[in-house]
C-alpha cells in the first residue's frame, strides 16, 4: 500500500481507534519553533498531545559536532535516537507540530529527516495539533510511557540532501538544478545564485493551517518557473521551511526533490568569489 504525504485529523483519528499506536502506527510531535524554545514545545507536549504521540526534538538528533544548526545526524546517531522513541523500521509514523502562527511548520523537516534515512512509511499531519484540537478530537498530557527499544536501521539516501559542494558546483554550472529559497520575504538575508523564490506560506491555505491541495501546489510552482520535472532542491535559512517546499513538491509527484541541509546559514557563511560570492 502507497503511504500518502498527508492524512488529516480524520483518518488519524479512526487510526488510532483501529490499532494500537506503539506497534503499526507511531504518532511524533515534531514541535520546533523559530525563537529555540525546545525546552518550549516539550513542555507543551506534556501539558497535551495527541494520544501516543512521543516528542521528537528536532535540535536534539542533530549533528552536534556542526558549527550550524539542525544539521542532520549521522546514520548511528539518528538510529539511536529513533529506536529510544520506540519505533521500529515496520511503523507507519504519523508527524505533527504546534506551531503559534501555522498548522504545518516543523513536522515537514521530521518527515524529511525520516526519508533521509530510508524510511518511507511516513506522513505529516495536515494541519497539525491545531486541527485536531479545532476538531474536538481527545488529547492526553505527561511524559509518554516507556517503551521497549524497538530495533531501528537508518541508511542515508544521498539523493534526498544536498551539501555545499553540491550547491556550489551548480552555482559554477549556472544553475543547471533548479534551487529555490522558502523563507519569507522580510526573513531572507540573500540568496544564492541562480535560485528562485517561493515564501512558504504560499503552499498553505485556510489562515496559514493546511498545505493546499496537488492542484493547487503546481499552480503555486508554475507561477514561479519551478517546472517539477526537473531536479528541484529546496533551500531557506537553517533548513527546516525547506522542508515544506519538498512536501509540497512530493506531494505533487515530484520524483527527484532535496533539501539543501545548511541553506543560507551555511552558505552566507562559506560562500566565496568561486563558487557565486554572496548574493
Amino acid at each position: 500500500m502507497k503511504i500518502p504525504s498527508l492524512v488529516n485529523v480524520q483518518w488519524l483519528a479512526q487510526a488510532i481507534l483501529k490499532t494500537k499506536p506503539q506497534k503499526s502506527l507511531s504518532i511524533v510531535d515534531g514541535t520546533w519553533r523559530i525563537k529555540g524554545a525546545a525546552v518550549e514545545s516539550r513542555k507543551d507536549y506534556i501539558e497535551k498531545h495527541i494520544p501516543g504521540a512521543v516528542f521528537f526534538d528536532i535540535d536534539e538528533c542533530s549533528d552536534k559536532t556542526s558549527k550550524y544548526q539542525q544539521m542532520l545526524p549521522d546514520e548511528k546517531l539518528f538510529a539511536e535516537y529513533v529506536k529510544h522513541l520506540g519505533i521500529s523500521n515496520d511503523s507507519h509514523i504519523i508527524t505533527y507540530d504546534f506551531d503559534d502562527d501555522f498548522g504545518l511548520f516543523s513536522s515537514p523537516r521530521v518527515w524529511w529527516m525520516f526519508r533521509c534515512f530510508g524510511h518511507e512509511a511516513i506522513s505529516v499531519l495536515n494541519g497539525g495539533f491545531r486541527k485536531w484540537l479545532d476538531a474536538g478530537l481527545p488529547v492526553e498530557s505527561g511524559e509518554p510511557p516507556i517503551r521497549l527499544n524497538q530495533p531501528y536501521n537508518a541508511k542515508l539516501n544521498p539523493k534526498l540532501v544536498q551539501d555545499y559542494e553540491a550547491m556550489a558546483a551548480n552555482v559554477r554550472t549556472g544553475g543547471i538544478h533548479t534551487v529555490a529559497d522558502a523563507l519569507p520575504k522580510e526573513m531572507m538575508a540573500g540568496q544564492i545564485p541562480f535560485s528562485g523564490h517561493i515564501p512558504f506560506p504560499e503552499f498553505l491555505e485556510d489562515n496559514n493551517q493546511m498545505l493546499k491541495d496537488s492542484e493547487q501546489l503546481k499552480k503555486v510552482f508554475a507561477e514561479n518557473n519551478v517546472d517539477l520535472n526537473r531536479p528541484l532542491t529546496a533551500t531557506c535559512g537553517t533548513g527546516i521551511t525547506a522542508c515544506i517546499m519538498a512536501l509540497a513538491a512530493h506531494h505533487c509527484g515530484a520524483k527527484d526533490v532535496s533539501v539543501y541541509d545548511g541553506s543560507w546559514e551555511e552558505w552566507g557563511d562559506r560562500a566565496t568569489s568561486d563558487s557565486g560570492g554572496k548574493n
